[in-house]
């Protein structure tokens, strides 16, 4: 008997559909007047799916201006009770279509149009999709405001960039378009393992097992750290600085 051990190291690599790098330079940040924190990361673990996009925390507030990360026109606008709620997409001249989910609300023309929609469809959700001449908008222009709507567990806003002939997701922070400020390493959290044998060649897999590597091993915190013992490796290690990176 093999035991074959696994670490999952979720790293998502996703490219445009001809492994087009984007330059960050062609885009501005999505959101004004927040601190630049992250509640959600790039190819993250979801229920039946990886995270597509970033979460830029809107410091426990709703109503931030979002603006046009660069010049195109609004494409899409859409609202339902879950998912993504309010979202807008706006489809820019370099080829990338970006996306901005669970706003509060649209920019007050959008918004009127899509109240407008709902009342004429006698309908709660509506997906409105716009040519080029509908809503054009250059870079910089408020686009809507962030909010809580949809599948939202707090405020935030959740941000993409795709590939507008592929709909192909980018990691926005593996291309520098989002450089979210951690200076921490990451720390392995679980170990995941299989036992693997073969019966006349054929891989036979045991059920599958998970261990935590670090625990809080007591209640006390002094100056932000937590005492961490390392239970799979029978190792102790203190001062493991605990979610004072970007991402929290």
């Amino acid at each position: 008997m093999r035991r074959i051990l696994t670490l999952l190291l979720f790293t998502t690599i996703c490219s445009g559909a001809q492994g087009q790098r984007l330059n960050p330079g062609d885009y501005i940040y999505p959101i004004r007047g927040v601190a630049g924190l992250y509640s959600a990361n790039f190819g993250e673990m979801r229920p039946g799916h990886f995270h597509g996009g970033i979460d830029i925390k809107t410091d426990g507030g709703e109503g931030k201006p979002l603006v046009a990360v660069a010049d195109g026109y609004v494409s899409r606008v859409s609202v339902s009770p879950s998912g993504y709620g309010r979202a807008i997409y706006l489809t820019l001249g370099n080829g990338t279509t970006a996306v901005y989910g669970h706003l509060q609300r649209f920019r007050g023309d959008i918004e009127k149009h899509v109240r407008d929609e709902r009342f004429r469809r006698r309908a709660n959700s509506v997906d409105l999709w716009f040519g080029p001449g509908a809503w054009p908008v250059a870079q910089g222009d408020t686009i809507g405001f962030s909010g809580n709507s949809g599948s939202s567990l707090g405020p935030h806003l959740h941000f993409e960039l795709r590939d507008t002939p592929t709909q192909r997701l980018y990691n926005v922070v593996r291309e520098g378009v989002v450089r979210p400020d951690d200076d921490l390493p990451p720390r392995i959290m679980r170990i995941h393992y299989i036992e693997v044998d073969s019966v006349q060649g054929v891989p036979v897999h045991g059920r599958p097992e998970s261990y935590s590597v670090v625990r809080e091993a007591e209640a006390e915190v002094a100056d932000g750290d937590f005492m961490f013992e390392r239970q799979y490796f029978g190792r102790a290690c203190s001062g493991c600085a605990a979610g004072r990176n970007g991402f929290r």
